[in-house]
């Protein structure tokens, strides 16, 4: 009987671990999301409009206000940048760009591509052998 009892024991307390290892993994994945999701918004709370209307019902100062403008600009100006990177430097005269089609050949002495020209058409009685 005794034995037996071991036996539950070892099952309940294999459970209750399992039930904590899901329960920490939910806690940590939701962490995770959470911590990616401020990165992604702007952090500030309040759109443009927001800061407006608490201006005008006289909840903010015009102080306050201008700050609180110029922290939302400033975070949407970075949002807008993160989404859409600078192009690229043009390449520099004489330097082919890279092809991704069937004429480009991938010169590595000069580290970029270079676009293979088409071959000449030969007329009958040209001279040329071939």
């Amino acid at each position: 009987m005794l034995a037996e009892s071991g036996v539950y024991d070892i099952i309940g307390w294999s459970l209750a671990l399992l039930a904590l290892l899901v329960i920490g993994y939910a806690a940590a994945a939701r962490i995770k999301r959470a911590l990616q999701a401020s990165d992604e918004t702007s952090g500030v709370g309040f759109t443009l409009s927001d800061l407006r209307q608490m201006h005008r019902s006289g909840q903010m100062t015009n102080e306050e206000f201008e700050k609180a403008k110029a922290l939302v600009l400033q975070t949407t100006r970075r949002a807008v940048e993160k989404m859409n990177p600078p192009p690229a430097k043009p390449a520099p005269p004489g330097v082919v760009p890279p092809s991704s089609g069937p004429a480009a050949r991938d010169d590595r002495r000069h580290g970029f591509d270079v676009v293979n020209p088409p071959k000449a058409k030969r007329e009958p009685g040209d001279g040329a052998n071939s």
